[in-house]
């Protein structure tokens, strides 16, 4: 059986090198098909970095620029990355960058140009700092119908309830369970199967403990490969992600 993973960060994990070599090696070994790719921060170096890794696996990699919005001139290269380097969605970290994930004004510029070449929108959202809950990325979703999300996380530790009502009233809206306990995973899964995504944050995480808090999380072989390949599988394709 074969799996898609949608959080998957370009970064060495500790000590150990895990470049696009690396990974791979990891994805195949854990039967890991293919991957929403990003770096871990937001600098240049790191996003030009990836872009470079990346090139040619295509089939394996569906590239995200983690973008920060204080970046002056981070509108026109994203958009340039978008029509010109294969990046086909954005990453938004509201806590590591520091502002608020509902800040219209700093934002919908980015999310201007998802909707204009019908991107998908990653964003960090946990209970850590109060500037990333679900309802401040409900608020921005909402301005942007036509932009798909993914609440990374969803909603950390104690916000996991209010990441799940906010999916079920927002049909733009994915969950992501990396990071994510069993039992909230559990109740993502049952309120919105048709909008959870898997995600392992590696490399923070490894492929294989995310794969057995699935496997605990859902016993039904048809739901299962619903939530672990179908549902990414699916969205993809609505989106047009392919190169």
């Amino acid at each position: 059986m074969k799996f898609m993973d949608a959080h998957v960060h370009l970064k060495n994990r500790n000590d150990e090198v895990l470049d696009v070599d690396a990974l791979l090696q990891e994805m195949d070994a854990s039967d890991i098909e293919r991957v929403f790719l990003m770096p871990a921060d937001s600098r240049r170096s790191e996003n030009e970095r990836m872009l470079k890794e990346a090139q040619g696996h295509a089939d394996r990699f569906i590239l995200f620029a983690f973008v920060n919005p204080y970046h002056p001139d981070c509108v026109e290269w994203f958009e340039e990355a978008v029509k010109h380097r294969g990046v086909r969605g954005l990453k938004l970290h509201p806590v590591l960058d520091a502002y608020p994930a509902d800040r219209a004004y700093m934002l919908d510029p980015l999310l201007e140009v998802c909707d204009r070449y019908h991107l998908h929108c990653i964003i960090h959202c946990t209970s850590d700092a109060p500037n990333s809950s679900p309802l401040q990325m409900e608020r921005t979703a909402r301005r942007w119908p036509n932009v798909t999300f993914q609440m990374a996380h969803m909603g950390g530790c104690w916000l996991a309830n209010d990441a799940i009502k906010v999916c079920q009233r927002n049909q733009n809206i994915y969950l992501d369970g990396s990071t994510v306990s069993l039992s909230a995973v559990k109740r993502a899964i049952a309120a919105c199967p048709d909008r959870f995504l898997m995600g392992t944050d590696v490399p923070f995480y490894h492929f294989e403990m995310e794969k057995l808090k699935m496997k605990l999380a859902v016993s039904d072989p048809v739901l299962f490969e619903k939530v672990t390949y179908g549902n990414m599988r699916d969205l993809i394709a609505e989106r047009g992600l392919e190169l």
